[in-house]
């Protein structure tokens, strides 16, 4: 049986990837895919191997993430998506310096997954973001915007899209 926090997971993959797919751009659905693969090794890995902190493996598929995600970003959103994946290498690499100094701790362990599944959270609230922003509610509040105040000084070609 999945738990509840795994089947919230794959149903905001689901949703967010959907959307992308529909109206979203190749950046887009680049980074949701590599989410969800990310994801899906980490989580792979730990059902294979049965060790609940593979802290060097977490670190190498995020850095890789990163990496797949910070090629030419379209954007600021993009690049936090990037950013947080970047603090979770971060995060595991402090996790697996305190085991090695101080040994295991089960306090510790549960801080370590906190602390990813809220950055992994993170990842989707700034997707969900990005997505609006591109075209979603972020264009009809401008709709709305102008209607209610006038025409609006457009916007300079730095603006993250």
């Amino acid at each position: 049986m999945l738990e509840p926090t795994v089947l919230a997971f794959i149903g905001a993959q689901s949703v967010l990837s959907l959307v992308a797919w529909r109206k979203g751009t190749p950046q887009m659905l680049r980074t949701i895919l590599t989410i969800f693969a990310n994801w899906i090794a980490c989580e792979g890995y730990v059902l294979y191997t049965g060790d609940p902190t593979p802290w060097v493996w977490f670190a190498a598929v995020d850095t890789i993430a990163c990496l797949i995600i910070l090629r030419q970003p379209a954007g600021k959103w993009q690049a936090a998506i990037g950013a947080i994946y970047l603090g979770q290498v971060i995060v595991s690499f402090v996790f697996g310096a305190r085991n090695i100094l101080y040994g295991a701790n089960p306090y510790t362990t549960y801080d370590y997954w906190l602390m990813l599944t809220r950055l992994g959270w993170l990842h989707f609230i700034c997707f969900a973001g990005w997505t609006l922003h591109h075209g979603g509610a972020g264009s009809a509040i401008s709709r709305v915007r102008r209607r209610m105040l006038g025409p609006v000084a457009p916007r300079s070609a730095s603006v993250d899209r």
